[in-house]
């Protein structure tokens, strides 16, 4: 494909053959500060399943100062819009999300509602979305100490930093966290989704992943769901291979992207 950087972004896009139709975009959210190398074997199953590729990670900042994720994914969907209007990609658009792309997914959500004449219509075109390990507001503390390579004794001090912080906080970043909350736990980009998540993940843990979907299913959302016993945070995908793509292209055949896996 050809890479072009947006904004910060990958955009991977393969050149169309005469009278081929545009490819839909994989957006591959990933977790905090991983590098565009360790996405390399999620990119590719797209790029193999016929889709191209916009991708990207946040940092620390994004999570403590949340105005810079709501920037961040107003960047996605203007991407998106730009690449439909201009007839560079299909309307339709899957979202694949690791980690923190659960709360950025949330933030993308509000989104659309704040710019409803251009993004609005992302509710609708969201064709698919898979979540892999993504943590509840309550984890931000343990899940930044845990998420910046940090030797371990320092973890712990970093955890009690950002907890204060986050405290201090609670009437301005912290509205954004419960708005961001209220709105992933709504979905009102109600098409079908996959979680990736495992019982020994203090970070993402299993009963708040339980709520979650299980609260997506009571609003009618058609929710798959592969959970694992002792996989470590987001390490599903490289510990179990064949599983995790399996599962994913299993999980597209009950979507609008069930001819990209026929």
């Amino acid at each position: 494909p050809v890479t072009t950087e947006v904004n910060g972004m990958l955009l991977r896009r393969f050149e169309r053959r005469k009278n081929e139709e545009a490819r839909p975009i994989a957006v591959i959210v990933g977790w905090m500060g991983s590098k565009d190398s360790q996405l390399k074997k999620y990119l590719s199953h797209y790029h193999n399943l016929g889709f191209d590729t916009l991708s990207f990670a946040v940092g620390p900042k994004h999570i403590l100062f949340p105005q810079l994720a709501m920037d961040q994914m107003t960047d996605v969907l203007d991407t998106l819009h730009t690449s439909k209007e201009q007839n560079l990609s299909s309307p339709n658009v899957l979202f694949h999300s690791f980690s923190v792309g659960g709360f950025l997914f949330g933030q993308c959500l509000r989104c659309m509602d704040q710019f409803p004449d251009t993004h609005g219509q992302y509710k609708k075109l969201i064709k698919a979305q898979i979540f892999d390990s993504p943590p509840d507001m309550g984890s931000i503390a343990f899940g930044i100490s845990k998420g910046i390579n940090l030797p371990v004794m320092l973890e712990k001090p970093v955890e009690v930093a950002v907890s204060l912080f986050l405290k201090a906080t609670e009437n301005s970043s912290g509205v954004h966290y419960e708005e961001s909350r209220q709105a992933f736990y709504r979905n009102e980009a109600q098409s079908p989704a996959l979680w990736f998540y495992s019982h020994a993940d203090p970070i993402s843990r299993w009963q708040d992943c339980e709520y979650v979907w299980k609260r997506w299913k009571d609003q009618g959302q058609d929710v798959h769901v592969q959970s694992f016993e002792n996989t470590p945070h987001i390490q599903h995908g490289r510990l179990h291979p064949e599983l995790y793509f399996g599962k994913i292209n299993e999980f597209l055949k009950v979507t609008d992207f069930k001819h990209h896996v026929a």
